[in-house]
């Protein structure tokens, strides 16, 4: 049956975003596909347990900030390598947050419009690189493209419990 998510959904957004991202991403350099999947996978249990399982939602942030760690340090590139260890920081930040489903999320806010900036300061480095080496690479700009979509679901969430 459908089970009602509420904000989960825009995490379930994301999630696919960078799940497509990984399917997208053929090159070691832009990005290592299994681990993509893997945070894309991670947000997506964030969003099935957003109201209805906060311990849930504390366990998927905690992968998913371990995988962008790990993402981060396989970037050559400095600014890219920040971005997603900075969004590692945020989801780490909501990995720490103890409480319920009534009180876990408003107090993510914080964490949630930093990880929004931080997946789009990601989706950005990936298009600067495109452009400035002139690689017309498809899976580069399906990259930036989607961790765009996934910057834009995370900062809808925040915008919910203005």
């Amino acid at each position: 049956g459908e089970t009602s998510i509420e904000g989960g959904s825009h995490f379930i957004d994301a999630g696919k975003a960078l799940i497509s991202a990984a399917d997208a991403a053929g090159s070691q350099d832009y990005a290592c596909p299994h681990l993509l999947r893997d945070i894309g996978e991670s947000l997506k249990e964030i969003g099935e347990g957003w109201s209805t399982s906060w311990e849930a939602v504390t366990y998927s942030a905690y992968d998913a900030s371990g995988f962008f760690v790990s993402l981060s340090q396989l970037q050559k590139r400095q600014v890219l390598a920040k971005a997603y260890a900075a969004a590692a920081g945020d989801l780490s930040a909501i990995s720490a947050i103890s409480g319920c489903v009534s009180v876990g999320p408003p107090s993510s806010v914080p964490a949630l419009i930093s990880l929004s900036t931080h997946l789009k300061e990601a989706a950005d480095a990936v298009s600067d690189e495109e452009i400035s080496s002139g690689s017309e690479c498809k899976d580069s700009v399906a990259l930036s493209r989607l961790l765009k979509v996934a910057s834009v679901s995370i900062g809808d969430l925040a915008k919910e419990y203005d």
